[in-house]
């Protein structure tokens, strides 16, 4: 039986404006390959602004193809991925950037990198990311990087923020150190309990030591060693952070001179 022509008639009509839709991609691509490549940035720059996240993305990538060793479209195109969350784009972008611009300042790729690393959880990339984004704004070369001091303040956000991530990280790290250690140190308190049992399964075979004997030396190797591993095992739960709240490290804790940790600050009201 043929299908209802209603069901005909919608079907039809959407094969019409998929064609619709797919005839003007394909014109708007043709006319936006018409234009330079800083004419596609700016479109980029304008699409930005309206909020048209993923069109601005589509324009700095043409310009890309159009001049691709040009550092300014992939910072640009780098800070439209990061508000897209494409963070290993934004990565990507921001280390081609900085490719191109070498050893000149381009604190913003710097910063958006710091950005995106942190998202990825790379807190030590972002951290030395952040570092140079801000050693370059404070300390410009040109009247340019000067006028950058506006960024400081969410470049300051940003280091503490990978220096609380890197603490964090040391403490994960150092716990799982830590259970790394009290793996071991049960396995050598297993080892000394083997050995033990084994010593008095030959002293009974050399007829050194008689059965009741023989027992109660067992009983007395197990027992010691179930106190020393329920020991271990308890020493270490009160050293373990993760049966403690956790550690928060306020802002004020971090210098913001050496974005380290302030051992004995003194607060003042």
């Amino acid at each position: 039986m043929p299908p209802p022509i209603r069901t005909c008639i919608l079907t039809c009509g959407e094969k019409n404006i998929a064609s619709s839709d797919a005839s003007a991609t394909k014109n708007r691509l043709k006319t936006m390959s018409s234009l330079t490549a800083s004419e596609l940035k700016e479109k980029g720059n304008k699409a930005f602004k309206n909020g048209e996240f993923e069109i601005a993305e589509e324009n700095y990538s043409l310009a890309i193809q159009k001049r691709s060793d040009d550092p300014i479209f992939y910072t640009n195109r780098a800070f439209v991925r990061l508000r897209l969350q494409n963070w290993q784009g934004t990565v990507s972008d921001c280390q081609r950037s900085i490719e191109f611009t070498g050893k000149a300042p381009n604190y913003k790729a710097h910063f958006y990198l710091g950005r995106a690393q942190l998202e990825l959880n790379h807190p030590h990339e972002a951290l030395t990311a952040a570092l140079v984004a801000y050693d370059q704004v404070m300390y410009p070369e040109s009247d340019r990087e000067r006028a950058a001091a506006s960024s400081i303040p969410s470049i300051l956000t940003l280091l503490i923020a990978c220096k609380r991530r890197t603490f964090e990280a040391r403490q994960s790290e150092h716990q799982r150190s830590k259970a790394d250690l009290l793996v071991k140190l049960e396995q050598s308190l297993q080892d000394t309990r083997r050995v033990g049992l084994q010593r008095i399964e030959e002293d009974l075979r050399a007829n050194a030591i008689g059965p009741i004997q023989a027992e109660e030396e067992r009983m007395e190797i197990e027992s010691t060693a179930e106190q020393e591993i329920d020991n271990l095992r308890s020493f270490f739960a009160v050293a373990d952070p993760t049966n403690h709240p956790k550690k928060e490290i306020p802002d004020w804790a971090i210098d913001t001179i050496t974005f380290e940790l302030m051992h004995d600050p003194v607060i003042t009201r």
